[in-house]
């Protein structure tokens, strides 16, 4: 049994006619955070503030720890790690020496700086 082209527009108007007025009543309820595919998340990363603190010891921490710091990537974690190990002592003595990393400016060490220690 096969269906006509009239039949299948009457059923694209049929579908149209239910579906639009349902979406656009039910708008607001589907622009809610609950509904959205992001949760909302980005909204309330803005309003909210950690309330928990960490710290990372340069001189120890592997790419995964660093990794855990605001604009550290993996990528910028191992260039921590092998601009340490060409250091005197395989050590950095001041945070400031992260600064020899190629990739980590002033503004990411100000970030990343009350996550820091350096023994």
């Amino acid at each position: 049994m096969t269906t006509s082209p009239a039949l299948h527009k009457r059923y694209l108007l049929l579908a149209v006619c239910l579906f639009v007025p349902l979406i656009t009543c039910h708008w607001n309820k589907l622009s809610n955070a609950h509904f959205r595919w992001d949760g909302g998340q980005k909204n309330r990363q803005r309003l909210t503030k950690s309330s928990w603190s960490f710290h990372v010891a340069i001189n120890n921490a592997d790419h995964c720890e660093l990794s855990l710091l605001d604009n550290i990537g993996p990528v910028l974690a191992r260039k921590i790690i092998e601009t340490r190990k060409q250091l005197p002592g395989h050590k950095y003595q001041t945070v400031e020496q992260l600064l020899l990393v190629k990739g980590l400016g002033r503004k990411t060490l100000e970030k990343i700086r009350k996550h820091i220690i350096c023994d």
